[in-house]
């Protein structure tokens, strides 16, 4: 009967050990079972070991190219260099980041004055496969616009607040549009 008593009494300990260490109470080393927190230390290791440095340097790599993607969603002028010292300072530790961060954002001062355009060559690439109807929509809303800039420049004329006439008025101003982009008027 007494070995009976042992067996379960053991089998007793056995589950209020388990119950505590799942149940993330801990125990004096001398009560709980090596196996299980060295289940746990093992677990917490490879995490600390694999897991972090990988995500580390991906969030590392995901910070590193936000420049590149804020220079290629605002079609910058000058986007393959800036993704050029994003890699740069991929490997210099992010210490060129500022830098790449600052060029991205913000408008290069002579470069419209040099190349005549503020954006990069794709987004005029990209605006000269349009086709026809989208090209006389295109005209439709210029010549809309052009239109209401000289409503505008009338009202200020006729409040005297200009004195500046326009040289040939808006005629000259449609006529000088690339004949793509001008509407047949039949």
């Amino acid at each position: 009967m007494k070995q009976q008593k042992c067996g379960a009494s053991t089998l007793h300990v056995t589950r209020i050990v388990w119950f505590v260490s799942l149940s993330g109470m801990t125990l004096p080393a001398f009560a709980a079972g090596a196996g299980v927190q060295g289940v746990i230390a093992e677990v917490i290791s490879w995490v600390v070991l694999i897991v972090s440095p990988v995500f580390t340097l991906w969030a590392f790599w995901k910070v590193h190219i936000v420049p590149e993607l804020m220079a290629e969603k605002r079609q910058h002028p000058q986007k393959e260099a800036i993704k050029v010292l994003c890699l740069l300072s991929l490997f210099f530790g992010g210490l060129l980041w500022p830098l790449a961060w600052l060029w991205a954002y913000t408008k290069p001062v002579f470069y419209r004055a040099s190349y005549g355009r503020d954006k990069h060559d794709d987004y005029y690439a990209e605006e000269s496969h349009l086709s026809d109807t989208d090209k006389q929509q295109a005209a439709l809303v210029m010549r809309d616009q052009i239109a209401d800039l000289q409503r505008k420049l009338t009202a200020i004329e006729g409040a005297g607040a200009l004195n500046v006439s326009v040289a040939g008025g808006g005629a000259s101003c449609l006529s000088s549009l690339p004949s793509s982009m001008r509407l047949s008027s039949g």
